[in-house]
């Protein structure tokens, strides 16, 4: 019998239909689906201090998750254990990647994520440029710092922090706009990471510069992502949030099962199937549900061809 590789294609009305989300090198994904679990291959689950779960950029409920600290209080943030995986050392290469929403009106600077900023990490945070309309991303690592372009308020965004040899980029909905040279200190990760806030040990309170919006599906990798791929993370508004697939051979047939988080104007699914892994074909058709914001089940049972 011939090999054969099956590939599901999402299609939907008028809509790019699926950007890529590399896995080569995913050390943690947080989905951010109303809670701080890490869908990733470490498990580095997280713990949720006061975070509320609040709708995506698709207006889909509990897919992502909110930050309220309009004040210089943090009462809200969540934090995960220390874990070697993310406390990426000294002359290692890394990615973060994930959407962001702020609040407007902008009030002070906001953490999204502080693995380590003030003890010889690294961390990604927010702070005011020139006015109370827009603000910059930072990522700090080692001591060192770079910043992005102005950015506006009120509106999703994706952002994608890079440490390649030296150099630390900063990528805003998939193009390159910022990059400077990486710091010099030791690299230290003696306490757990937050999201949310920005975190220094030796002060009273330790959580600082609250978060004051929102933030969905943050990716760590332990290697630099190409342009190509950063591109396609941030490739537009998904239509359908892919949250598991799964295939298995059973005598001439092949199960296919994939479940979704959320649906926007989805049209329908096609099974594409392949001999080489080169040249596909058609093998079959499965209608979306069009507009859903609840989690849904598909499954498709494909007979394998004669050999």
């Amino acid at each position: 019998m011939k090999h054969t590789l099956l590939t599901l294609l999402f299609t939907a009305l008028s809509w790019v239909i699926m950007n890529a989300q590399p896995t080569a090198g995913l050390v943690a994904y947080f989905p951010m689906n109303g809670n701080f679990n890490d869908a990733g291959p470490n498990a580095i689950n997280g713990t949720n201090s006061g975070a509320t779960a609040t709708t995506n950029y698709a207006g889909a409920a509990n897919a992502a998750m909110a930050f309220s600290n309009p004040t210089g209080t943090v009462v809200q943030y969540a934090s995960h254990p220390i874990n070697a995986n993310v406390n990426f050392a000294t002359g290692q290469n890394f990615t973060v990647a994930f959407s962001f929403y702020m609040n407007s009106p902008w009030l002070h600077t906001g953490g999204f994520y502080d693995n380590g900023i003030n003890h010889g990490g690294y961390g990604i945070w927010i702070w005011q440029e020139g006015g109370p309309t827009d603000y910059r991303i930072r990522i700090n690592c080692r001591g060192g710092s770079l910043a992005s372009t102005p950015r506006p308020l009120a509106t999703w965004q994706h952002v994608t922090c890079v440490r390649n040899g030296t150099t630390l980029s900063i990528h805003i909905n998939g193009q390159l706009d910022a990059s400077g040279p990486d710091g010099t200190g030791t690299t230290a990760y003696p306490y757990p990471a937050r999201f949310g806030t920005m975190f220094y040990n030796f002060q009273s309170p330790p959580n600082y510069n609250g978060l004051n919006g929102r933030i969905d599906e943050m990716r760590f990798y332990n290697r630099a992502l190409t342009a190509a791929e950063i591109s396609g993370m941030a490739g537009g508004a998904l239509p359908v949030k892919l949250t598991s697939f799964t295939g298995s051979l059973k005598d001439d047939a092949v199960l296919l099962r994939w479940q979704t988080q959320y649906e926007q104007n989805s049209s329908h699914y096609i099974i594409e199937r392949s001999t080489d892994g080169v040249n596909f074909t058609d093998a079959g058709r499965i209608n979306a549900a069009g507009i859903s914001n609840n989690p849904l089940s598909y499954s498709y049972n494909d007979l394998l061809p004669a050999s």
